[in-house]
């Protein structure tokens, strides 16, 4: 069990939501019931836990007395489970409520605004095979479409048979001057990365495994005899947990540019999950600041759910 502080954390955060006050009992109150049922569920390492060791963290964190008969009780109402609906929609709404401050994220980051740029792909019927070639289907069409991350407002859009790589598809680079775009493995490409740094644009990726870069200098996270070593050598470092950020040489026929690499340990895949950029921020932002990323899946989903409405048009 964590200690006592997270505990209290949550103590705070319901205060104001749900009754301190229940006739039913006067021991433990819905407040400090629910509480205590968010804190061991969103803490303990197992997914089962019994209903003596809930009692037991209960009146441990609560410092009070209370029967197992009338633990029991407690949690077969269907009270707790309206107080549960209540306290999810009122922490929604706070949520809801709190306004994300774009300017300052573009100013630490230095740049003029984020960019999301990804793909969808719409099935087509089998007759039209041969104007839109598909991938995994016999026909169909992909959705390129570039997007604010803040506004929401959509930035550039083309439409491919679905055949079409992603790396084929990118709005011009003029559009992207000081500007940060964020894009998945699905548009990896060295000469990309080449003529965004060249032209002031920022970007920001996944690093592609397997990729030949070499580590042309240490930052954080590794030891100077890596310098001159294969990616491949970094992954298996023994510095897991840490960090990891180096400059990694690329080269394309007779051109040669270093860009940042910064690794981040994953305790969940045990792993580490690696990143390409050229922005210079403090490395402990690229990860938050790549997660941003994953909101063009709300602006994709919202494409496939009027899917028909497309094709029809």
């Amino acid at each position: 069990m964590q200690d006592i502080t997270s505990f209290e954390k949550l103590h705070q955060c319901f205060l104001s939501i749900l009754p301190q006050k229940d006739k039913a009992c006067k021991v433990v109150s819905p407040y400090n019931l629910i509480t205590c049922l968010v804190f061991v569920f969103s803490t303990v390492s197992s997914t089962m836990i019994s209903l003596a060791d809930f009692r037991k963290i209960l009146m441990t964190n609560l410092n009070v007395k209370i029967s197992r008969p009338t633990i029991r009780e407690r949690l077969t109402t269907c009270k707790i489970q309206k107080l549960l609906i209540n306290l999810l929609y009122e922490l929604m709404a706070r949520l809801a409520r709190k306004k994300i401050r774009g300017e300052d994220i573009m100013q630490s980051l230095g740049v003029k605004s984020i960019l999301m740029i990804d793909s969808t792909t719409v099935s087509l019927w089998n007759s039209v095979k041969d104007s839109f070639p598909g991938t995994f289907t016999t026909a169909g069409i992909k959705w390129h479409a570039c997007y604010d991350l803040f506004s929401g407002v959509l930035q550039w859009f083309d439409i491919t048979p679905s055949s079409t790589n992603d790396s084929q598809c990118f709005p011009t680079y003029e559009m992207l001057v000081g500007k940060l775009i964020i894009f998945d493995l699905g548009y990896w490409s060295r000469n990309l990365f080449f003529e965004l740094d060249d032209a002031g644009c920022y970007f920001l990726s996944r690093l592609k495994k397997g990729f030949c870069i070499l580590v042309e200098g240490v930052v954080s996270g590794l030891g100077q005899k890596y310098i001159g070593a294969g990616f491949s050598t970094v992954i298996w470092s023994k510095y897991h947990g840490e960090i990891v950020e180096f400059i990694g040489g690329i080269s394309i026929n007779d051109k040669h540019k270093t860009f940042r690499i910064i690794g981040f340990w994953n305790e969940t895949e045990i792993t580490y999950h690696w990143h390409i950029t050229n922005l210079l921020v403090p490395a402990i932002l690229i990860y938050p600041c790549y997660s941003l990323r994953w909101q063009i899946e709300l602006c994709q989903t919202h494409y496939h759910q009027n899917e028909n409405f497309y094709l029809a048009a």
